[in-house]
């Protein structure tokens, strides 16, 4: 034992010299257990053995301890809610979901403030609920309302809170905001779209087809009203037969003319509701599609002012009001007139073969 080594005595506070102690590891002699020496072994062999015993347990506990925070801020920063803020719950009853998930976020005037936390039926199953998370320094003020906006089709469904008068209390965590009706116009407009398609083309196409029957009727008769040869009276009473019928296609088609723009009317207050709730940019569609109604309107209109003006025509020519009625049903007036050409033709003929003839009869003043 010539090595010594210094320690601290568990029953007085003072350094004694010891003679080298084994590493704890090696056994202690039997003859030495009860001796003086003994006693130091085992005893500082046990300190050695509970501190290695008490490292390994801290160890264990801070890594169990930084896990859990890792976890807790990993699992609030996925939920879209601030890592060292507060956050507290509220919800709401909606009709319908219309593509609103878990995880979406919650705005207010276009920021967000939260997000949501649970959509599921009620228990009535007769509306939505929907629980969200606002943050902590949010105020939402009693008589706010929520809404779904955006496009579920795009990936943007977010509930929007209109917020009430900043004069009011806030609501309290836990508490319920009324939602605010809204339109699913884009199912509406699904809906309409296919009879507003059929109706607008089984439109069109009448509309062209009597727009070809006017327009060959109006040639036809400005070729017949050309030719002094052809039966006037016959083509007119074809004329007339012609704007009969159109008269009657056009009538025919009013009930669908009239469904056609009802659905137009509806179909426009759904997108103007649409474009107030989502984006400005939908007014320029909304825009054309009323002007091209309207000029439709205008074609329509002048069709039938002009349809009525030929068949008043038509009408009075028959009864032989006018010079043309007269001319198509008076024969013996076309005679005269025939004849009085055939002799105003005689008559400049014989001019330009005897102009003195005719000067003769003339004074200097009576010419110029």
């Amino acid at each position: 034992m010539g090595e010594e080594r210094r320690c601290f005595s568990p029953k007085r506070a003072e350094t004694v010299r010891l003679p080298f102690l084994p590493a704890p590891s090696t056994r202690l002699d039997p003859a030495l257990r009860n001796t003086p020496y003994g006693f130091r072994f085992r005893f500082f062999t046990h300190a050695r053995t509970q501190n290695v015993k008490y490292s390994n347990e801290l160890k264990v506990g801070l890594t169990i301890v930084v896990t859990v925070i890792v976890f807790a801020l990993g699992f609030r920063f996925l939920s879209n809610l601030p890592l060292l803020q507060g956050s507290y719950q509220l919800h709401t009853r909606l009709g319908e979901a219309n593509g609103l998930v878990e995880g979406n976020p919650v705005r207010i005037s276009g920021v967000q403030v939260g997000s949501v936390k649970k959509v599921a039926l009620s228990p009535g199953q007769d509306a939505v609920k929907v629980v969200f998370r606002v943050d902590g320094d949010v105020k939402v003020p009693e008589g706010s309302r929520t809404k779904i906006t955006g496009l579920s089709a795009l990936n943007g469904t977010q509930l929007t809170i209109e917020p009430g008068p900043r004069s009011n209390p806030p609501v309290k965590s836990g508490g319920l905001i009324p939602s605010k009706p809204q339109t699913d116009v884009l199912g509406n407009l699904s809906r309409r779209t296919p009879d507003l398609i059929n109706h607008a083309d089984s439109l069109l196409l009448n509309v062209s087809a009597a727009m070809r029957s006017a327009n060959e009727t109006f040639e036809g008769a400005s070729t017949l009203l050309s030719d002094s040869d052809s039966d006037l009276s016959r083509t007119l009473k074809a004329v007339r037969q012609s704007t009969q019928a159109l008269r009657r296609v056009v009538e025919s088609q009013d009930h669908r003319i009239d469904q056609v723009m009802k659905n137009t009317e509806a179909a426009s207050s759904d997108l103007r509701a649409f474009t107030d709730e989502n984006a400005d940019s939908l007014d320029v569609a909304v825009t054309r599609l009323n002007g091209a109604m309207r000029s439709l309107n205008d074609n329509l209109a002048s069709l039938d002012t002009t349809t009525a003006r030929l068949n008043t025509i038509t009408t009075r020519i028959e009864r032989g009001d006018g010079s043309l009625g007269r001319l198509i049903n008076d024969s013996t007036l076309y005679m005269r007139i025939d004849s009085t050409a055939g002799r105003l033709s005689f008559m400049l003929e014989d001019f330009q073969k005897n102009p003195e003839r005719y000067l003769d009869e003339m004074t200097l003043v009576e010419i110029f």
